[in-house]
């Protein structure tokens, strides 16, 4: 026995499909899913750069692609090869540009804006010892494009140490 239908629906309506497949919108659907968990939408996992010297050794992580809105975190990690008497993290205002710095775990000593970059002064660091900075930030809703800087290690006043990064914001 087969169910009545609601009225004002003709029997032509059970096996209607309007010449579209029954399979294409779980294609569809399954299209925007794997494109979701590719990463290439934004949220995907980070990225990290490193370099060592004589100096020091340091490795920043961040996510290469973010959404405008998206809350995000960059870790810088500094190992010092030999005893640093001031260790700063300096980051190109490119980097910030539309930004929101939500947290900065620890907090630095002293924060400062010299030569385009924002500077946060973390203090000395023995050799063999590892500073760990963890910044929590957040895309403005109106940021979109391509942030592009350095971000600089300095003992006290003088460079140790450079990593290029970039960020694409999607909208």
């Amino acid at each position: 026995m087969e169910a009545s239908l609601p009225d004002g629906i003709g029997p032509s309506a059970r096996h209607a499909s309007g010449g579209i497949p029954r399979f294409l919108p779980l294609l569809i659907l399954g299209a925007i899913a794997a494109f979701g968990l590719s990463g290439y939408g934004g949220g995907g996992g980070g990225k990290t750069l490193s370099i060592e010297n004589a100096e020091v050794r340091a490795s920043v992580t961040s996510p290469s692609v973010v959404r405008s809105g998206e809350f995000f975190e960059r870790l810088v990690d500094v190992q010092a090869m030999r005893a640093i008497g001031e260790l700063s993290v300096s980051i190109d205002r490119a980097l910030l540009q539309d930004i929101t710095i939500n947290s900065a775990i620890p907090e630095s000593g002293e924060e400062a804006f010299e030569d385009g970059q924002y500077r946060l002064t973390i203090g000395p660091l023995d050799a063999g010892k590892v500073a760990h900075l963890q910044m929590e930030l957040q895309a403005n809703s109106d940021a979109a494009g391509r942030q592009q800087g350095d971000i600089v290690f300095h003992d006290g006043a003088s460079e140790i140490g450079r990593l290029p990064l970039s960020t694409m914001i999607l909208p």
